[in-house]
């Protein structure tokens, strides 16, 4: 299975290096839309930074407000709404920012390989989405910030809550998406 993941990640690096590659059969204006293409993921990543810093502050305060007992908290209230608003975006994003450089699922079925491993690396691409990312350094804080009091149990019990709503984020970003390509 990870040969197969493998295969998947070098294939798609060596597409990202033979987009910046030179060939006489482009022009400069489509040479610098497909740079362009390539290069907009890195600079949106470079400010996704500071927002994921920002994120998993207010889970690591909310954590630890909630390890305190302080459940009344701003905080608390914030990062709940919005991992309740991340799994409508997982579900409504596809239609409003559709991938176009995710294979079509139905077509990679036809390729000899276990149907769990295409699931893991269709899986992956979820993580590409914006939404997706941002949701991660939230689920982490808040059971960084429940341990940062001490309350170890309750720290690895929200732990394990956090990575079942990732888990679930995710297979439901997947079916949105393949719904949208088989609809399309």
């Amino acid at each position: 299975m990870l040969r197969i993941l493998r295969a998947f990640a070098w294939m798609r690096w060596r597409m990202l290096i033979n987009s910046f590659e030179k060939t006489g059969s482009r022009d400069t204006l489509e040479r610098f839309s497909i740079a362009a293409e390539n290069l907009g993921p890195i600079i949106a990543t470079l400010l996704l930074v500071p927002t994921s810093l920002v994120l998993a502050g207010v889970g690591g305060a909310a954590g630890y407000a909630l390890g305190s007992g302080d459940a009344e908290s701003i905080l608390i209230a914030a990062a709940r709404y919005l991992l309740i608003f991340v799994p409508v975006l997982a579900i409504v994003g596809p239609l409003v920012l559709p991938a176009a450089d995710r294979a079509n699922p139905v077509r990679l079925l036809l390729l000899p390989i276990p149907p769990s491993t295409l699931y893991v690396a269709q899986s992956s691409v979820a993580f590409g989405d914006i939404w997706n990312l941002l949701v991660l350094p939230l689920v982490i804080g808040i059971p960084a910030g429940i341990a940062a009091t001490g309350e170890w149990p309750a720290a690895l019990v929200v732990l394990t809550g956090s990575m079942l709503l990732v888990l679930v984020v995710v297979g439901v970003a997947s079916v949105a998406t393949c719904a949208l390509a088989l609809i399309v």
